[in-house]
């Protein structure tokens, strides 16, 4: 009977770790596909997946909608070696670099 389980606790009191919020844009972002899909109000940049309830099927859709945001093609191992934004962030923002075009001849780079 699901209506008689207790209400889940979405304001992450369980965890230990003092709340570091998101501060730069692609932490933003990262929380807030971690904070939709995990269904957590509040995600700070330490927090691990994984101990947020996170799983292999809600990591699937983090990566995903991470690629999607993003324009990265991060395979799924990036959030089990990598559990925080924190440390996820930096994933992200070498990918992005990592697929940007070449400079061109007069060593400009085209998105500048």
């Amino acid at each position: 009977d699901m209506a008689a389980l207790p209400a889940f606790d979405t304001t992450r009191a369980w965890l230990t770790a003092p709340f570091r919020a998101a501060a730069g844009k692609t932490e933003k972002v990262l929380a807030g596909i971690w904070s939709r899909v995990l269904g957590i109000d509040r995600v700070g940049l330490d927090d691990d997946f994984f101990a947020l309830g996170g799983h292999s099927l809600m990591a699937v859709q983090v990566i995903g909608q991470v690629n999607e945001m993003f324009g990265t093609k991060l395979p799924l191992q990036a959030l089990f070696s990598e559990p925080t934004i924190g440390r996820l962030t930096l994933v992200v923002e070498e990918e992005v670099i990592r697929q940007l075009p070449a400079a061109d001849s007069t060593g400009d780079h085209p998105a500048c």
